[in-house]
């Protein structure tokens, strides 16, 4: 008998339990409460979704004053309800994400987009942050960060690759912006200007027979433009030449770059020797006169080559003055823009 009470007291229980759940529930499964916390979730960020535009401009060193103005930005951000498996695997929920693209606008057509996804947005506090994910044609990794304040429309912040404040942005935003750099403001800020003092054509000799090294910009990706932008790392054109011409930078297994902070320029190349392909690596440290580039010292091949610039790339002094006494030359002319995506 008391084995029969006891198991008749939890089966009472049970049903009662049961009962009152469903009481207090009301009706309401477990699907409805997933689908009522995305929508929450989807509420909370619905103040940031917009299109913000305006000027980004330069937080100063690296290759550009404080306040130059870098370009022109575009940031748009919408919410997504994202399905996936339930945590039960039982069914589908939806999670609310803050998604979109950022659009960048510089010197002589000069674009970059990128791809926003699952970025943070504090409603109470209006903090706004994300990170993209950037790679140069060696496939190593950078990370691209905007993080700012988001209100009344407004959207204030910073633009910066791997935390690099030296290279990094200041951006302005609005839904209803009227700063937006001209192509004046723009034709002498883009720090891709810059290279000027590094590109030419430069000469030495290799095993005691002459050699040049040819450095200019050329095409990137529309998401490498924020690398150039707001980074020390420059995707360049570099063609090493001791009578059979070795490309770097462009064409199938190839690829060439120099960091704007170290000076240093590195790159390779696939060349045939005796009917076998084989890579050819450089590995140079710039050599600076004032704030120009006039030599390279480098290794090729295991060899060390020291490259200087030949008469129609002279070096010349932080003031502009020629170093050699001769006319200042005119920079190499750069490949015009295929897609838009041309670093100037």
């Amino acid at each position: 008998m008391k084995i029969r009470r006891a198991i008749g007291f939890r089966s009472g229980l049970i049903i009662l339990v049961a009962a009152f759940l469903g009481q207090a529930c009301g009706d309401k499964t477990l699907q409805d409460y997933r689908n009522q916390q995305a929508n929450a979730d989807a509420h909370a960020l619905a103040p940031a979704a917009n299109t913000y535009t305006g000027m980004v401009t330069a937080l100063g060193g690296g290759n550009s004053e404080t306040g130059t103005a870098l370009g022109n930005l575009a940031i748009s951000l919408r919410v997504d309800e994202i399905p996936q498996p339930s945590s039960d695997n039982l069914g589908t929920e939806y999670r609310a994400a803050l998604n979109g693209t950022v659009h960048y606008v510089g010197v002589d057509g000069l674009t970059g987009d990128a791809t926003i996804t699952n970025a943070t947005y504090d409603s109470s506090s209006g903090q706004f942050s994300t990170t993209v994910g950037l790679t140069d044609d060696d496939n190593a990794s950078y990370s691209m960060e905007i993080e700012g304040n988001i209100a009344n429309g407004h959207m204030t912040g910073t633009i910066m690759v791997d935390s690099n404040v030296n290279f990094g942005g200041k951006i302005d935003l609005s839904t209803n912006s009227s700063q937006i750099a001209s192509s004046q403001q723009l034709s002498t800020s883009d720090r891709g200007l810059e290279l000027s003092a590094e590109s030419g054509v430069f000469e030495g000799t290799l095993a005691g027979a002459p050699v040049s090294l040819t450095i200019n910009d050329r095409d990137t990706s529309a998401s490498q433009t924020f690398l150039q932008i707001f980074s020390p790392i420059h995707l360049l054109d570099v063609v090493v030449n001791d009578g059979n011409p070795i490309s770097m930078g462009t064409g199938s297994g190839s690829t060439a770059q120099l960091d704007d902070e170290t000076g240093q320029l590195k790159g390779h190349g696939v060349i045939t020797v005796g009917g076998f392909q084989i890579t050819a690596y450089l590995s140079c440290q710039a050599q600076y006169q004032g704030k120009i580039v006039n030599a390279w010292d480098c290794t090729f091949q295991n060899n060390h080559v020291l490259f200087t610039r030949n008469h129609a790339g002279s070096a010349t002094n932080a003031a502009g003055v020629p170093a050699n006494g001769t006319a200042r030359p005119t920079p190499p002319k750069k490949p015009a823009p295929s897609k838009g995506h041309a670093k100037k």
